[in-house]
C-alpha cells in the first residue's frame, strides 16, 4: 500500500521545518503588544515598509522508526539558523499590499541521516491590514516559499546527489485572519483552514530527477482534493472527506486505486476498512482516541496569553525588552490519506510590535496503511531570537531600541 502515501508526502513529513517557518502556513509577522481594553484605539502601525529584523536560532529534527533499517535509519539532525525578515510594499499586482519576506540560512551542526537536510528556506507572506471600529485586523492572502537541501531518504535508497528543491504557493480563500489588534489577554480564535496549495518538488537521484507537481484544495475542516503528477510517471487524483474517508486513484505505469472507509466498531474496538485494487484490508484504528476521525480534521487556535512572568531558556530576560506579551498557536491535523497525525505548539513573545523570541515544537506520527501500526515519529524543535531591528529613514513606525544585543538561541 505504499502508493497510498500520496505524492510528496514522504518529503512533506520530513521537511517539518517548512511548516514552522511559514511555508504555506501562518505568517510570522510581528504583532503589537496587547492592551487591556478591547475598545482602545490602536496607536501602533502594523507592517511598516522598510523594517528589517535579524534573528538567530537553532533547529533540531529527530526521526525515529519502529523498525529502522539501513535505508530507513533513525536520524538526529541539528542546525543553527540565520533568519532575516524584511517588510516592504508589495509590487503592483501582488496578492496583498505588504510583502513580509523571510530568508533563512541553515548551518549544519549534526548531519541528518534520513529525511531532508535543510540548506535554505525563503518565504514571502503577502498580508494586509484593515481598520474597523478602532481595531486593526491583520490578514494573510498568499504565501510563496522555496526550500533547498539534500534529500537523504532518496540518496540512501536510490543513489544520486539527493539535491532537493521545493516551491510552494498557498492562496487563502477567504483570507487567513492572523490577529485583531489591540490584542486582549485571554482571547482566542480558530483560524480558517480553507486554502489552495500548488507545490512542486524535485530530487536528483541516480536514475535522474524525480519530481512531483500537485495542486491541493483544502476546505475549512481540512478535508481536501488533490490532483497532479508524481515521480513514477503517474497522474494522481486524491480526495479526503470530512469524516476521514477517502480515495486515491493513480493512473500510469503503476496504476492503483485505493479507498479508505470510516472506522467501524468491532467487538468494542474500532478498526479502519481499507481497499487496495479490489482487495479489502482491516487495520487498527490509529486516529486520535482510537475512534472516529476528529471533526474538523484539522484545527489551529491562536490564544493571547498576555504578559509572561518569564521566557524560555535561550530567550532574553523579561527586563531586556519593554512591554513583553505572549501569544500562542496550537494546531492538530489528521491526514488519513498519508496516514499521519501532526501536532504543533508555537509560543511567540512580543515587545511593542517586535517578535523578540519564538519557540515551536512539532510532532508528526506516521502509521502503516497496511496494519495501522506506528511506523515512525518525527519531532522538530525550533527557537529564534531577535538580534537586531531597524527601520529605513522616513518610516513612520518607531522601532524600540534594544537594551543590548539579544543573546543567541541555545540548543533546545
Amino acid at each position: 500500500m505504499q502508493k497510498m502515501y500520496r505524492a510528496g508526502a514522504a518529503f512533506a513529513v520530513m521537511v517539518v521545518a517548512c511548516a514552522l517557518q511559514a511555508c504555506g502556513q501562518k505568517s510570522a509577522s510581528p504583532v503589537p503588544t496587547p492592551t487591556p481594553s478591547a475598545t482602545a484605539t490602536p496607536t501602533q502601525t502594523i507592517l511598516v515598509p522598510g523594517t528589517t529584523n535579524q534573528y538567530s536560532g537553532t533547529e533540531t529534527q529527530v526521526i525515529t522508526f519502529a523498525s529502522p533499517t539501513v535505508t530507513t535509519p533513525n536520524s538526529s539532525a541539528s542546525y543553527t539558523i540565520a533568519d532575516t525578515e524584511t517588510i516592504s510594499t508589495a509590487v503592483t499586482g501582488a496578492a496583498a499590499p505588504f510583502d513580509v519576506h523571510r530568508a533563512l540560512l541553515y548551518t549544519t551542526l549534526t548531519q541528518a541521516k534520513y529525511g531532508v537536510a535543510l540548506a535554505t528556506n525563503t518565504t514571502d507572506d503577502f498580508e494586509n491590514v484593515t481598520a474597523s471600529g478602532g481595531s486593526q485586523v491583520l490578514t494573510l492572502t498568499q504565501t510563496v516559499s522555496s526550500v533547498t537541501g539534500t534529500n537523504r531518504s532518496s540518496e540512501l535508497a536510490n543513489g544520486g546527489t539527493g539535491a532537493y528543491t521545493s516551491s510552494t504557493t498557498t492562496n487563502y480563500s477567504p483570507n487567513e485572519t492572523l490577529a485583531t489588534y489591540p490584542l486582549v489577554s485571554g482571547t482566542s480564535f480558530a483560524q480558517t483552514q480553507a486554502r489552495t496549495v500548488a507545490a512542486d518538488d524535485s530530487t536528483v537521484a541516480a536514475s535522474g530527477t524525480l519530481s512531483d507537481s500537485l495542486t491541493t484544495t483544502y476546505q475549512v475542516d481540512d478535508s481536501f482534493t488533490e490532483m497532479g503528477t508524481i515521480t513514477n510517471g503517474d497522474t494522481t487524483n486524491v480526495a479526503e472527506n470530512s469524516d476521514g474517508s477517502g480515495t486515491v486513484t493513480d493512473a500510469g505505469p503503476t496504476a492503483e486505486i485505493g479507498q479508505i472507509g470510516v472506522p467501524t466498531n468491532a467487538s468494542g474496538t474500532y478498526v479502519i476498512p481499507i481497499t487496495l485494487n479490489g482487495t479489502p484490508y482491516t487495520i487498527a484504528d490509529y486516529y486520535p482516541g482510537n475512534a472516529l476521525a476528529p471533526s474538523p480534521l484539522g484545527i489551529d487556535t491562536i490564544t493571547v496569553v498576555g504578559t509572561p512572568s518569564s521566557l524560555p531558556a535561550g530567550c532574553p530576560s523579561t527586563s531586556t525588552f519593554p512591554n513583553l506579551a505572549e501569544y500562542d498557536s496550537s494546531s492538530k491535523l489528521l491526514d488519513t490519506i498519508v496516514g499521519t497525525y501532526t501536532t504543533e505548539s508555537i509560543r511567540t513573545f512580543d515587545s511593542n510590535g517586535l517578535t523578540v523570541c519564538r519557540t515551536a515544537a512539532t510532532t508528526v506520527t506516521v502509521y502503516s496503511l497496511q496494519t495501522g501500526a506506528l511506523k515512525e515519529t518525527n519531532v522538530t524543535n525550533v527557537m529564534t531570537v531577535l538580534e537586531s531591528s531597524s527601520a529605513s529613514e522616513g518610516s513612520k513606525r518607531r522601532i524600540p531600541a534594544l537594551h543590548g544585543a539579544a543573546p543567541s538561541a541555545k540548543a533546545m
